[in-house]
């Protein structure tokens, strides 16, 4: 089972940065700065995850959608939380997956959760928002990027 967050987690991984280079491709403009600020959502939100799972030690979240995100930051965001999660994940096993983690969320209340269900949220999480992120680089005269699953997934045939 761990293979397959694995798995999911390096998909996760290209689709952001291709997400990225998509919202290089846009005019500047209000629906560039939204996309920037979703994806930067994203990043922040996988960060924040990480660290209630234990994976890295950094002071929790506050600001969810951070405005004036800059894309050279973001460019540096992904790098680093893509190495976090690849460093926590290359010790994930099957019997870490079924632990539960207790954890408070951004609004103080404390919450339980299976390990499996974060990294089935985390994945799930950011394809929603990459879904918005190419919309709003279409709208922008941007070339959105195709980040589906399957993309990556699928091997051709000779």
């Amino acid at each position: 089972m761990y293979l397959r967050f694995r798995r999911l987690f390096e998909h996760d991984d290209e689709a952001n940065a291709k997400a990225l280079s998509s919202i290089r491709t846009c005019r500047p403009g209000p629906d560039q700065e939204r996309a920037v600020t979703i994806l930067a959502h994203v990043l922040i939100a996988r960060r924040e995850w990480l660290r209630r799972l234990g994976g890295i030690q950094c002071e929790p979240a506050t600001d969810f959608f951070p405005k004036n995100f800059a894309i050279n930051d973001l460019e540096r965001t992904l790098g680093d939380v893509r190495s976090a999660w690849q460093e926590w994940l290359s010790h994930l096993t099957d019997a870490r997956i079924r632990q539960v983690v207790d954890y408070r969320a951004g609004d103080g209340k404390h919450w339980r959760t299976h390990v499996e269900e974060i990294l089935t949220h985390v994945s799930l999480h950011g394809a929603y928002h990459r879904g918005q992120v190419a919309m709003l680089v279409k709208s922008a005269g941007g070339e959105p990027a195709a980040t589906d699953f399957i993309i990556t997934a699928r091997s051709a045939i000779p």
